[in-house]
Formats: structure tokens, C-alpha cells, sequence
């Protein structure tokens, strides 16, 4: 019977909890199933997803943890984890997406954990697995295998601060990202009578997607005002000036910024 390897994550980081299995099994020629919840070969359709869960949870020679800012913050992560230290398995955390094992929390940061592209760390999980079925260690060429992990990396912290600086923007004022949407895309444009306070409030979630090459921006006071501008209140008043990548454009339209 094949050993079980739980692989814990949350469902936003699916795609890289696949990449783990697949090369995982692949590398150890299917003498193992690594258990991914948001994989429908782990869990078949019509399965309940808790009791498949509890089940491979339960019977996991060896668990793996998918450590992110966005994940250590969920409580079912920090219950996998728990659960394989008190089942006394190894339990690895590998960190991903901008934490690193100093950066973990209680209980997390007691548990042995490395960079997903540490290579030197990845082949020693590697010996972890193997001891855990009693084979040799399988020594791959993985390179490719890092290339996959930075590439997620890459796409998934480009979204999410994408999404984190538009939310900030749409909380600071809710009509900003209704009236980004109705602007030319690709091209300069400018947004006239804007206040100051509005554009302080913004200003770091501007900067950090221009920083990611989503847009241009600069702003230009034309006038100083005593009686509010659209409910924001008097002081100065300007130009902005915006040129909206088409890449970010899909993200205005996404229906939580309505």
C-alpha cells in the first residue's frame, strides 16, 4: 500500500501544492500519493471534502506545509500542522511568497522549515520522504522543478499586491476604482479637481502598482479650495495624471470593487 504524504495549503495556492505532487510522485515512481485538497485526482468527485481530509490527515506518514504571509494567518493551517506534530510524523514547512522561516508564527516557526527553492533543504526533504518508505533517495535533476516554484511565486505575489493596493484604494474612497474603470486604457490621461487628502490617502497603493509596472501616475496641485470637493473636504486640489496598463484593467472589473 502506497505511503501518504499530506500536503497542507490553502485553496488560493492550488496550483503550487501541484507542482509539489506531481513531482513528487513522479520522482519517486508513485511509491507515494502526496494528498492535495484542492487536487481532484486526491480527492474524486463526490467524496466529502472533510471526512477526505480527516482521512488522509489521519493516516499521513509525513506531512508538508505550504507557509505564505497569506496562508500562516488561517487557522486550518496551523491545525494540519499541529495535527502531524502530534501524530509524530515529520511534519516540513516550506516557505514561499515572501516569508521565510524566521518570519513564522507560533507554533509554525518551532517546526523544521526552508525556502521552497532552497535546493540544498529540498533534497534533504527529499531523504525525509525516503526514510519514510524505507527506498533509496532519489536524486532528479531539479532544476526545472525550482524554475516551477519561482514562477508561481512570481505570479501569485504579483496578484496579490496588485489586489492588496487596489483594495486599500477602494477603502480609502470607493468611487476611485469606478472611475479608474472609466478611463482610457494604454494611454495618458488626467483626472481633474482631485483633492490632495485623497491622493495622500492613495499615494502608496499608486506607487507600489507603478513599482509593478501597472500604471503611471503623477499629480499636480492647480488650486486650493475652503468648501469641500465631493465630500472630501477643503485644502489643495489638482490634475491626476494616469496612464492604466491593459493588465490592470481586468482587475478593475472585478465585482468586489463595485
Amino acid at each position: 500500500m502506497k505511503k501518504t504524504i499530506f500536503l497542507s495549503h490553502i485553496s488560493e495556492e492550488g496550483a503550487l501544492g501541484t507542482i509539489f505532487k506531481d513531482r513528487l510522485e513522479k520522482d519517486f515512481l508513485s511509491l507515494i500519493d502526496v494528498f492535495v485538497s484542492s487536487d481532484a485526482r486526491s480527492i474524486p468527485p463526490g467524496d466529502a471534502w472533510l471526512k477526505a481530509v480527516d482521512s488522509n490527515l489521519d493516516r499521513a506518514a509525513a506531512l508538508i506545509v505550504l507557509a505564505s504571509p497569506t496562508s500562516v494567518a488561517r487557522p486550518w493551517i496551523t491545525f494540519e500542522a499541529g495535527a502531524g506534530w502530534a501524530k509524530r510524523v515529520p511534519t516540513m514547512i516550506i516557505c514561499h511568497s515572501g516569508i521565510t522561516p524566521g518570519g513564522l508564527p507560533l507554533p509554525l516557526g518551532q517546526l523544521q522549515a526552508f525556502a521552497a527553492t532552497d535546493l540544498t533543504r529540498i533534497r534533504a526533504m527529499y531523504g525525509v520522504v525516503a526514510s519514510v518508505l524505507g527506498s533509496s533517495v532519489p536524486e532528479p535533476d531539479l532544476t526545472g522543478f525550482i524554475n516551477s516554484i519561482q514562477n508561481f511565486e512570481k505570479n501569485y505575489t504579483e496578484e496579490r499586491d496588485i489586489l492588496s493596493a487596489l483594495r486599500q484604494i477602494h477603502k480609502a474612497d470607493r468611487r476611485i476604482i469606478r472611475l479608474f474603470r472609466g478611463l482610457a486604457v494604454g494611454q495618458p490621461v488626467s483626472v481633474n479637481n482631485m483633492t490632495e487628502n485623497v491622493i495622500r490617502k492613495i499615494e502608496e497603493s499608486l506607487n507600489q502598482l507603478k513599482s509593478r509596472g501597472f500604471l503611471m501616475w503623477s499629480f499636480g496641485v492647480s488650486g486650493i479650495s475652503f468648501v469641500g470637493r465631493g465630500g472630501n473636504g477643503g485644502g489643495n486640489f489638482g490634475n491626476l495624471s494616469l496612464t492604466i496598463s491593459p493588465a490592470l484593467s481586468k482587475f478593475l472589473q472585478m465585482a468586489e470593487f463595485n
